[in-house]
């Protein structure tokens, strides 16, 4: 709710970090130190779904390099949502 709230850039970097985050705490990682490799690199180990792992990279790829750029990576519910499944998938698979 905060993060589709938030303006269209800030959208982004809140989705970056908050995926991030949830990587971090819940892989026993610091958050702050990860990229967009390490993130795919480790749901990948946790889960065996190459496809899981690629979708997370990609978003957070997508919403970074949107900050340096012209691109826009649309941060709307739908992507929100997209992010929330996948953390879901996460869950279910790396247990």
């Amino acid at each position: 709710k905060t993060i589709a709230a938030a303006d269209g850039e800030q959208r982004q970097e809140l989705l970056v970090s908050a995926m991030k985050q949830y990587i971090g705490d819940r892989f026993d990682r610091v958050a702050g130190s990860l990229t967009a490799d390490d993130c795919c690199e480790i749901v990948a180990s946790a889960t065996n779904d190459s496809g899981i792992a690629a979708r997370y990279k990609d978003t957070i790829t997508a919403c970074e390099a949107s900050r340096y750029s012209s691109a826009e990576a649309d941060v709307d519910a739908g992507r929100i949502d997209e992010v929330a499944g996948l953390i879901r998938s996460i869950e279910k698979k790396s247990r």
